[in-house]
């Protein structure tokens, strides 16, 4: 029997790591035995992996053009047909230039459409911009919501996504699916390996380590942590930021307590060498960079963005409040005053992730999905 085959579709996606090409990646492995994959992407220059069953279909970006390390595709209808010529379904993970063309393209030709939304789009890239914010979130959502009105089924990884979504007018049948996280591949390391990589950073053994890894993005709020940070007075501290280039920071002078490491592709091994994880994001849907932190026994401390309330309890880690760098200091000294607590929290938090987030248990759902809606289409 000939497998169905689906176009993934996504404005952003390897070598440039985000939450969106992480949640692609592990879901495709684990979905190649029902489906063959059609993947169309920006051609970012660098490698990406190879699956068995997937072909890409790559978009040269327009030179030159930056946002927060985001480019633009030029999109070409003809190659968007091409690459959606024999697809069952397209299966979108934003709603930008790609997304909009397949989601147009298959729309007229009666090709099922499923929208995997995995952030606030309208937030974020009105975050980014240096003027005119306002302007563009109201244009942004609207946009938005006539472009997923197309798809027969949106799915996100939240509730509290789902319902902001649903208050904001979207019209198609919305449902939420966790995803998991890779607890073999994010997973505590031996000390001997811990205090390798801290060597190898300049980072002290002995020190407690804050750290984050992700985009550098505006809508992450990192100046909330860079400046709770530098106001700690407190000895033994060091802080690990991963995932950007300072200079888009407001933090150009040289300080020894803080290392800087640009996008990687391997971010299991620098989340071993924190003692506690710091998302001070002001927008996020259902972050996976700090659920992955946990899962290597790492400690978090958070905005009450997503989903991420619903399971970090004060056993574990700490919520603080958004934009507040004072709430922040508070809640790292808390910390930093509680050392018989540290490795308690650090248990609990990788036996949370590996008790409620598996990513063989979200692919099965979308799987579940995509046969209701090609069954539907037989029919």
């Amino acid at each position: 029997m000939t497998k169905p085959t689906i176009a993934i579709v996504a404005d952003s996606f390897l070598p440039r790591w985000d939450g969106l090409a992480r949640a692609i990646i592990e879901l495709i492995p684990r979905m190649t035995h029902a489906y063959n994959f059609e993947l169309i992407a920006p051609r970012y220059a660098g490698e990406r992996p190879q699956f068995h069953g997937v072909r890409y279909h790559l978009f040269p970006m327009l030179p030159w053009v930056r946002i927060e390390g985001a480019g633009l595709p030029l999109v070409s209808k003809r190659f968007m047909q091409r690459a959606l010529a024999h697809v069952d379904l397209v299966w979108t993970h934003s709603i930008g230039p790609l997304g909009n063309t397949a989601v147009s393209i298959a729309h007229s030709e009666a090709v099922p459409i499923v929208s995997m939304i995995h952030s606030i789009e309208w937030e974020i890239y009105a975050q980014n911009l240096p003027i005119g914010q306002a302007h563009f979130r109201n244009f942004w959502l609207k946009t938005c919501r006539q472009r997923y009105h197309k798809a027969q089924q949106i799915v996100t990884p939240s509730q509290a996504t789902k319902e902001i979504l649903e208050a904001h007018g979207f019209s198609s049948p919305i449902s939420v699916t966790p995803l998991g996280i890779d607890t073999n591949r994010f997973r505590p390391r031996p000390a001997s390996e811990r205090n390798r990589t801290r060597e190898a950073l300049n980072i002290p053994e002995d020190a407690f380590l804050f750290g984050y890894l992700g985009r550098f993005g505006a809508e992450k709020n990192l100046q909330v942590l860079i400046d709770a940070f530098t106001q700690l007075s407190h000895p033994k501290t060091h802080l690990l930021m991963v995932g950007g280039n300072r200079s888009v920071l407001r933090h150009d002078k040289e300080d020894r307590r803080i290392s800087w490491i640009p996008s990687t592709m391997t971010p299991e091994d620098f989340y071993p060498a924190m003692d506690a994880y710091v998302l001070p994001s002001l927008s996020e849907c259902a972050p996976l960079a700090i659920r992955e932190a946990m899962a290597c026994g790492v400690i978090p401390l958070s905005t009450p963005v997503g989903n991420v309330p619903t399971y970090l309890t004060p056993d574990i880690g700490t919520l603080f409040a958004p934009n507040s760098v004072a709430d922040l200091k508070r809640k790292m000294l808390e910390l930093l005053n509680d050392p018989n607590s540290h490795e308690p929290r650090k248990r609990k938090a990788r036996k949370l992730v590996m008790d409620r987030f598996n990513w063989a248990a979200s692919s099965d759902r979308i799987i579940a999905i995509f046969d209701k809606i090609l069954q539907r289409r037989t029919n």
